[in-house]
């Protein structure tokens, strides 16, 4: 921060003490689908928008707007309320079979596929699909520290594209065959006469059913009986290794899963699992977690748990039962979960309209996303990021200042840069790597050339927070852009505008969605 001319940590004191917003949103009890849902929707289904996205969101209408995210399909005559982006495959450059032990062991080996999902994120008109791959991220977690590969992080990460909106039963199958996992937990070393039983346990516990639910210790030992012989090995046109069973290392004897007998094998295990009721009722959890809001009651997620058993674990039902629902676009659900690093990041530079178009522009907001606590593709353990409350602590919030100051202002922040083993020094001698592609002139257009200053911040307000914020903290942020008349396009106005916005940006209301 001492880089800028941003007096902003006097600023944040009076802006982080005070109270939450004096208003409430979701009130108005007349309307089942106001604008305040509609941004509500694109927040958790997506990673926000301009107040242009909103607005023809909006005018979709509920379900129609439901199936726009879900499917990107619109009615006959209808806009899209995204802009079409055609976003490139991820291609992967294997290195030659004699350093592939070595490459494969680095991490820097995954900086282009950070790269490529970040700017997908960014991008996408189908922001829905990466919001779900982000969350089986979360779900079915593996590092790249344990697997050491970065093209099978890469090849787990477009399993997760492939079935974002797939069958939850169909990913719970592909996932034993991914080395990705079977390398994180540790089947490679389960074998017959010798069971590890890692993958069988988070298979049950964190996957699929829920810690202690429906499933016995006994369960867990068979299982990892029954998933013996599934692991990765390695030939010349793959040397980084490819799932393959083997039944010499497979215990051939029988098993009984859940009260049943039987010699099963791996991909028996799934099929055992998922004829319980625990797996419908535990992914409905999950996704009204990560979508809606903490601690949700049977009654909130029952229609998302019929969606799924009705479907036989198809996604899509389950996210338009849950997307529908009065519950998602209650109070209790609005502005209720404190926005994850990636979305925090995303959603900022969605809002600002900047374009990051370089390896070196999304390497840094790879690097800022981490140092705000989420290093994508290195979840913390298996049981992936805890959420809530532990995403603010004294370093990332600081972090998340920073960043959002950053992004504004158009420089890296010295976090990223530790987090790209670079010292601040360095990186303040490198070409900027983050630019604005929408300037204040024309993202705040629609107010003329030369707005009040009530007016533009009524703008930033509604275009960032999207709701009324205490009167305390406007005079705050109205004070930060002074009394001298207004003059988009210039320089000394757009200087006190991105003042304005970086301190906006920082306020507790900007946390949330």
């Amino acid at each position: 921060m001492s880089r800028r001319n941003f007096k902003i940590l006097p600023i944040l004191a009076v802006l982080s003490c005070l109270a939450g917003p004096v208003w409430a949103a979701g009130n108005d009890a007349a309307a089942d689908w106001s604008r305040d849902d509609a941004a509500h929707l694109l927040r958790r289904a997506g990673f926000s928008g301009t107040p242009e996205d909103i607005n023809r969101l909006h005018a979709l209408g509920k379900r129609a707007a439901v199936e726009y995210l879900i499917t990107g399909q619109l009615a006959k005559g209808a806009a899209a309320p995204l802009e079409k982006v055609d976003l490139p495959a991820l291609q992967v450059q294997a290195p030659a079979a004699a350093a592939a032990a070595q490459a494969a062991k680095k991490a820097a080996a995954l900086v282009p596929v950070r790269d490529w999902w970040v700017d997908r994120m960014i991008r996408t008109d189908r922001p829905l699909e990466e919001k779900m791959t982000l969350f089986w991220h979360g779900l079915f977690t593996s590092g790249i520290r344990e697997v050491k590969s970065a093209d099978q992080m890469a090849e787990q990460n477009q399993l997760f594209h492939t079935y974002a909106l797939g069958n939850y039963k169909v990913l719970a199958h592909q996932i034993l065959h991914d080395p990705a996992m079977l390398k994180y937990l540790n089947n490679n070393q389960n074998l017959r006469g010798r069971p590890n039983e890692n993958l069988a346990r988070e298979l049950c516990e964190l996957f699929t059913m829920g810690e202690g639910k429906g499933y016995t210790e006994k369960d867990i030992a068979e299982i990892a009986r029954a998933l013996t012989g599934a692991t990765v090995r390695g030939g010349v046109k793959n040397p980084q290794g490819a799932y393959v069973f083997l039944p010499a290392k497979h215990d051939a004897t029988p098993k009984t899963i859940f009260g049943k007998t039987g010699n099963f094998k791996p991909d028996d295990v799934v099929d055992l699992i998922f004829d319980q009721p625990e797996p419908a009722n535990y992914l409905a959890r999950k996704l009204w977690e990560f979508y809606a809001f903490p601690s949700p009651t049977d009654a909130d997620i029952a229609p998302v748990v019929a969606a799924l058993r009705d479907s036989h674990y198809e996604v899509a039902p389950a996210l338009r039962a849950m997307f529908v629902s009065p519950g998602f676009y209650s109070d209790k659900a609005k502005f209720a979960i404190i926005k994850s690093p990636t979305d925090q990041l995303i959603e900022t530079i969605r809002q600002l309209g900047i374009s990051t178009t370089t390896p070196q522009q999304l390497t840094a907001v790879c690097a800022a996303i981490g140092a705000c606590g989420q290093t994508l593709f290195q979840p913390p353990n298996v049981r992936g990021w805890p959420g809530g409350d532990d995403w603010i602590t004294a370093a990332t919030l600081y972090a998340r200042y920073n960043n959002a100051a950053a992004l504004v202002d158009g420089s890296i922040q010295p976090a990223a840069a530790a987090a790209n083993n670079k010292s601040p020094r360095a990186v303040a001698d490198e070409p900027r790597r983050i630019t604005i592609a929408s300037q204040p002139a024309k993202m705040f257009a629609d107010l003329g050339p030369s707005p009040t200053a009530e007016e533009l911040l009524d703008a930033a307000i509604d275009r960032f927070l999207e709701r009324p914020l205490h009167p305390v903290k406007r005079k705050v942020l109205l004070d930060s852009l002074g009394s001298a008349p207004l003059r988009l396009g210039t320089a000394e106005t757009d200087a006190r505008i991105r003042q304005m916005l970086a301190l906006l940006l920082s306020t507790p209301e900007y946390q949330v969605e």
